[in-house]
C-alpha cells in the first residue's frame, strides 16, 4: 500500500539473494523423511535441502547413532548426532544461519577499506593475559596460526591458550560506528568483544573481553578450543572475527546466536526478532587457526 515517507516501518527479512545454505540429503532417505525435515525447517529462511546427487554446502550423513551434517569435502561432524529428524532440522537451521552471517558483506561498499586501520597482534608470553608482550602482525588478512603452548609442570602437561589483540583506528574524516562479531566453531555468534561504538576521526578502539576470573576487562583475548570439541576429537579449528563499520549507528543483536553442542541436549535458544540499521557500511574478516596437538 501507500507508505508515508516521513515514517519508519519495521520489516522482517525472510531471505536475501544467494542467502540459502544447501544441505545434500542422504540417498537412503525416503520422500517422507525429507518432507519431515523440510516441515521442521519452515521457520529457517536460510536452510534448504537438495537431492543426493547435488553438491550442497553441507552434507547430511547417517551413522549408527543417527544423523548429523558435515561440511562438503570434510568428515568432521558439525554438531551432535541424533536419530530424531526434528532435532536434526534444528541443527541444520542453526548452522545455516551461522554460515549466512559469517558470509555477511556489503557487495558494493562505498566506504574505502582504508577508512579503518586494523592493528592485529599476538601474545608472545604464554598465559600473561594482563600485560604480556604483544607482537604486531604485519597484515591482518589471511589465516593466522595460533597454536596452544605446552608447558610441563610437576610432571604434567599444561596447555596454555594463545591470545590476540586488535586495535581499530578511524582513518576517515567523519565519525564511524564500529562493532565486531566472533564466530566460533560451535556455530555461536557473539558481539561481546566490541558492541557498536562511535569512534571519532583519528581515534581508536580496542577489542576487549570481560574476564570473570580476573573480574575485569582485558584487551589481550585468549583463543580456545572448547572441551566439548576436544572430547569429540577436534584439536584444530578455524574461527572468524568480523569487523563491521558503518557511518550510522546500528545493532548486531539480531546477528548473535547460541551455538550447538557436539552431544545432543534438549535446550534450544529462541531466535531474535530485532533488526540492524545500516547506511554506508563494510566488513573486514579476520581468521584464526587455533591448534592444540
Amino acid at each position: 500500500g501507500d507508505l508515508d515517507g516521513e515514517k519508519t516501518y519495521e520489516v522482517a527479512v525472510r531471505s536475501l539473494p544467494e542467502s540459502e545454505i544447501c544441505f545434500t540429503v542422504p540417498s537412503s532417505w525416503s520422500a517422507r523423511d525429507r518432507a519431515t525435515v523440510e516441515e521442521h525447517l519452515r521457520d529457517s529462511p536460510y536452510a534448504r535441502l537438495v537431492d543426493a546427487d547435488v553438491t550442497g554446502d553441507f552434507v547430511i550423513i547417517q551413522t549408527a547413532q543417527g544423523y548429523t551434517a558435515v561440511r562438503q569435502g570434510s568428515d568432521e561432524p558439525r554438531f551432535y548426532t541424533t536419530p530424531a529428524l526434528d532435532k536434526l532440522a534444528y541443527g541444520l537451521g542453526v548452522v545455516a544461519a551461522w554460515e549466512v552471517k559469517r558470509r555477511l558483506e556489503n557487495p558494493h561498499p562505498r566506504l574505502s577499506e582504508r577508512v579503518v586501520d586494523l592493528r592485529l597482534s599476538r601474545l608472545t608470553e604464554a598465559g600473561n593475559f594482563d600485560d604480556g608482550p604483544m607482537e604486531p602482525i604485519a597484515d591482518w588478512r589471511g589465516i593466522h596460526e595460533f597454536p596452544y603452548t605446552a608447558v610441563e609442570r610437576e610432571g604434567k602437561t599444561e596447555w596454555i591458550p594463545p591470545a590476540f589483540g586488535l586495535r581499530l583506528q578511524n582513518r576517515s574524516t567523519k565519525s564511524l560506528w564500529i562493532a565486531a562479531l566472533y564466530f566460533t566453531r560451535d556455530h555461536a555468534v557473539s558481539g561481546g568483544l566490541l558492541a557498536p561504538t562511535e569512534v571519532q576521526p583519528d581515534r581508536y578502539v580496542d577489542l576487549k573481553y570481560y574476564s570473570a576470573q580476573a573480574a575485569k576487562d582485558r584487551e589481550i583475548i585468549p583463543l580456545h578450543i572448547s572441551k566439548q570439541l576436544r572430547e569429540a576429537g577436534i584439536t584444530e579449528v578455524v574461527e572468524q572475527l568480523k569487523v563491521i563499520v558503518s557511518t550510522r549507528s546500528f545493532s548486531v543483536t539480531a546477528l548473535e546466536q547460541a551455538g550447538l553442542p557436539m552431544v545432543e541436549h534438549s535446550k534450544r535458544s529462541s531466535r531474535s526478532r530485532q533488526r540492524a540499521e545500516q547506511d554506508e557500511w563494510r566488513t573486514y574478516d579476520l581468521y584464526f587457526r587455533i591448534r592444540r596437538e
